[in-house]
């Protein structure tokens, strides 16, 4: 692999336009055939496997050697691939997206007012830990209508113990 190091900015888009072109006219030259070339001559003196399967009537693309002018060699340089830091920052287009399989939607089962976060966006959260106090009348109506309840069912369970003697 050859990689091009130079200094100038506009040497290097010289260079990469040149071999651009350099690429295009090598593809651009294997799909035209000479008319007076024998299509079926082989290019090797040993049949490949390709060429026993092709049938013999298909055209093949010529061989091209593309040669560059001393200048343009001069300025390309090759060196073993190695890895290290580059100076540069490279910037690439990306999408930050949420991962739908670590999200949970929450929601309270009681309507009413948050009145203090214990969390927040993004941070990590365990079962049972307490997120947010929310203030909900319905809630108080609630807990007033346990109390009562509860009390009824103390007072009840007294009239009614075991120790008193049943009637029937």
């Amino acid at each position: 692999m050859a990689l091009i190091e130079t200094d100038l900015p506009h040497t290097r888009s010289m260079i990469r336009s040149m071999l651009i072109f350099l690429f295009s006219l090598l593809l651009a030259g294997s799909g035209c055939a000479d008319s007076t070339q024998n299509a079926s001559a082989p290019l090797s003196s040993k049949p490949s496997n390709e060429s026993a399967q092709r049938p013999a009537n298909e055209p093949r693309a010529p061989l091209a050697l593309i040669t560059l002018p001393p200048t343009v060699n001069d300025q390309i340089r090759t060196a073993v691939a190695t890895t290290r830091e580059l100076p540069q920052v490279i910037t690439a287009p990306g999408e930050v997206a949420l991962d739908l399989t670590r999200v949970a939607r929450i929601f309270s089962r009681i309507e009413g007012q948050v009145e203090r976060l214990f969390v927040r966006l993004g941070d990590r959260v365990n079962q049972n830990q307490p997120l947010a106090a929310i203030g909900s009348l319905q809630l108080d109506e609630l807990v007033q209508q346990f109390l009562v309840a509860r009390i009824r069912f103390t007072v009840t369970r007294k009239k009614f113990s075991p120790h008193q003697k049943s009637f029937g």
